[in-house]
């Protein structure tokens, strides 16, 4: 659910699973669109800060569901 990454790091989300999912940041400073089974979405994080995000189909902001948070140092 939460990964420390160093500024200017990419972070990779594979979508593994059957189901469609999204990657959205709660401040929409990021979305992957849908993704469907094997579709990939990447993000450089240029700025140091917490960055929460949630799946559009399981989640919701503020962590519910299926959510996770990447912290920038």
């Amino acid at each position: 659910k939460t990964i420390v990454i160093s500024k200017g790091n990419t972070v990779l989300w594979v979508n593994n699973d059957q189901a469609k999912h999204t990657v959205t940041a709660d401040d929409r400073k990021f979305f992957s669109g849908t993704m469907s089974t094997g579709a990939k979405f990447s993000f450089t994080f240029n700025e140091t800060g917490r960055f929460p995000y949630y799946c559009d189909f399981h989640g919701d902001a503020t962590g519910i569901g299926m959510a996770g948070l990447v912290i920038v140092e």
